[in-house]
C-alpha cells in the first residue's frame, strides 16, 4: 500500500452517540495504529462529541447546524454548506473520502463532483423503511450511484440499493464488535434487568417495551427496564411510564459511553425499532451472551437473530406479543443462558480484525492514487 492510499478524510455530521459515529471512531483508531494520516470534517462542534476522537486526527468543524425557518432557507443553507465542504476537501487534499449517514453522504458526493477523489459512502439504515424529509430520499436515489463505493451494514440494504446503484459498487461491511472474554460475559440467569441501548427517538420505539412490561401479569418487583441513551423522546417515555404506573421499574440513566457493565449485569436485550440496519448495540449485547428479543420488521437484524435459536422474534408493534416473549425468557433462566451463548457464537465472526479487513478490501481494491477516477455512475 503506498503512502497516498493511507491519507483519508472522514465526513460526519457529528460525533454524537450513534452507531455510525462509533464505527467511524473505531476505524480512526485502527488506522492511526497502522500509520494512516486522517482528517475528520464534521458539522457539529467538539462540544457535542459523545465519543473521543483521537488526538492525531486533524479535526475541522464546518458549523452550519440548526433548524431553518422554511425549505427555501434550508436549501440555501445546504447549498452553502456543500460549497464550504468542497473547499475544505480540496484544501485538505486527501485522495480517499469516507462519509457516514445519508445527509453527509449526499453532501460529500455533491462536494466531490469534478474532483479527483475516491469517494466511499456508508448507509447505516434500512433504506426501504427509513422516512426522510424531502428532498433527501430523492437525492439518495439520484446521487448514490456517483460514489465509487457504497457500503451498508446489512445485506437487505445492499439489495435494496441495487435498483439505483451499480452492483459492482455495493459492498456489505458489517459493524465490528469486540468479543468479550468468557470471564466477562453476562450471567442472564442471575439478573433481573431488561436492557435497551439506543438513541431515544420515535423510530427506536422504546415506548413499546414500556407497554409490554405493563402487560406482564404478576411480574416480580425485582425486574427493571433500563434504557441507555439520550434523545428527544426522553420526556415522552417518562410520561408514559407514569401513565402505565411502571415508573418504579423504569431506569433512564442517559447516554453511557461504555455500556459493557450494563450488558454484563442484564438478563435480556430488547430491540423494538421500527427500522434499523444492523445496530451496534445488538451486536454488543449478543457478544456478551445476552438473549435478544427483536422485532420481525427488521430484516437486517433477522440475518443474525433466528427465532428460538439466537434470540426471540416478536410481531412488530404488538406489545402483547412482545410481553409474551419477554415473559417466556423471564420464566426460563436456563433458556436465557442457552440462547445468549448461541447469540454470542453468531456474532463471533464480526471481530474488529475481520471487519477492518473488509473495510480495507472494499476501499483499496483497485485503488490507484495516480489514477483516481472522478466520481461516476459507471
Amino acid at each position: 500500500m503506498n503512502r497516498s492510499s493511507k491519507k483519508i478524510t472522514f465526513v460526519l455530521g457529528s460525533v454524537t452517540g450513534g452507531g455510525a459515529e462509533r464505527v467511524a471512531v473505531h476505524l480512526m483508531n485502527s488506522w492511526l495504529n497502522k500509520g494512516y494520516y486522517l482528517t475528520l470534517i464534521s458539522m457539529r462542534e467538539k462540544s457535542y462529541d459523545a465519543f473521543h476522537v483521537p488526538e492525531n486526527v486533524h479535526r475541522i468543524v464546518l458549523g452550519g447546524e440548526g433548524a431553518s425557518k422554511n425549505k427555501f432557507i434550508a436549501l440555501i443553507k445546504n447549498f452553502l454548506y456543500t460549497l464550504k465542504l468542497r473547499k475544505v476537501i480540496k484544501n485538505v487534499d486527501r485522495p480517499i473520502i469516507i462519509s457516514f449517514l445519508t445527509r453527509a453522504n449526499i453532501y460529500t458526493i455533491l462536494a466531490c463532483f469534478g474532483l479527483r477523489k475516491h469517494v466511499i459512502i456508508s448507509e447505516r439504515n434500512d433504506t426501504t423503511k427509513q422516512v426522510l424529509e424531502w428532498p433527501w430520499a430523492w437525492l439518495r436515489y439520484r446521487l448514490y450511484k456517483y460514489a465509487n463505493v457504497v457500503t451498508a451494514n446489512s445485506n437487505v440494504t445492499v439489495q435494496s440499493m441495487k435498483s439505483y446503484v451499480p452492483e459492482n459498487k455495493l459492498k456489505f461491511v458489517p459493524n465490528p464488535v469486540n468479543i468479550p472474554l468468557n470471564s466477562d460475559l453476562s450471567t442472564p440467569d442471575q439478573s433481573t434487568i431488561i436492557l435497551n441501548v439506543a438513541r431515544l427517538a420515535s423510530h427506536k420505539n422504546q415506548k413499546l417495551i414500556l407497554k409490554a412490561i405493563s402487560k406482564i401479569n404478576n411480574l416480580d418487583e425485582a425486574w427493571k427496564l433500563q434504557i441507555l441513551g439520550d434523545g428527544e423522546e426522553k420526556e415522552n417515555l417518562i410520561k408514559l411510564g407514569k401513565e402505565l404506573e411502571i415508573t418504579d421499574r423504569l431506569d433512564l440513566p442517559g447516554f453511557v459511553d461504555d455500556p459493557s457493565k450494563n450488558y454484563q449485569a442484564s438478563a435480556l436485550f430488547v430491540l423494538p425499532s421500527l427500522y434499523e440496519g444492523t445496530p451496534n448495540a445488538l451486536l454488543e449485547a449478543m457478544s456478551y451472551g445476552l438473549p435478544p428479543v427483536v422485532s420481525d420488521c427488521l430484516p437486517g437484524v433477522l440475518e443474525l437473530v433466528e427465532d428460538g435459536v439466537t434470540g426471540l422474534v416478536f410481531k412488530s408493534e404488538d406489545s402483547s406479543n412482545l410481553a409474551k416473549k419477554i415473559k417466556h425468557l423471564i420464566d426460563n433462566p436456563k433458556l436465557r443462558v442457552k440462547i445468549g451463548l448461541a447469540a454470542r457464537e453468531r456474532v463471533r465472526m464480526y471481530t474488529p480484525e475481520n471487519v477492518i479487513h473488509e473495510w480495507e478490501r472494499s476501499i483499496f481494491e483497485g485503488f490507484d492514487s495516480k489514477s483516481v477516477n472522478h466520481i461516476s455512475n459507471k
